[in-house]
């Protein structure tokens, strides 16, 4: 989302957005970062709805994280939302811990802090 066309493409839309022009007055890539996840979310659900120029739909969401370590992540289900089983290009599990040997993870939880967990029974 936080891609200059995006940002204007959502510029764009914003005005025709319930609840938008309510939360905030101007759109900028701050905006999506914030903490007010108010605005993310209407903004997501607004992508959600579009069709991208070649015709297919958005299959999630992408942002700056606003600690700056890395990406914050968001997809759709649109199989599961339409009733469908699994496709074979769906996400899968790989693991039942609740994180595995990630070096980015572990960095960042040794920067606020926190505690690594292990797996989940």
């Amino acid at each position: 989302m936080d891609h200059p066309n995006t940002l204007a493409a959502l510029e764009r839309l914003a005005p025709t957005m319930a609840g938008m022009t309510e939360v905030l007055q101007v759109l900028t890539a701050g905006s999506i970062s914030a903490g007010n996840r108010a605005v993310t979310t209407l903004l997501a659900k607004v992508i959600r709805q579009q069709l991208l120029d070649d015709g297919s739909e958005a299959l999630g969401i992408s942002f700056a994280s606003k600690t700056l370590f890395g990406r914050c992540w968001a997809y759709w289900d649109r199989r599961f939302d339409n009733g469908l089983p699994p496709g074979s290009n769906d996400l899968r599990q790989l693991s039942s811990e609740n994180l595995g040997p990630d070096p980015d993870f572990a960095h960042v939880a040794a920067h606020y802090d926190l505690p690594l967990v292990g797996r989940h029974t």
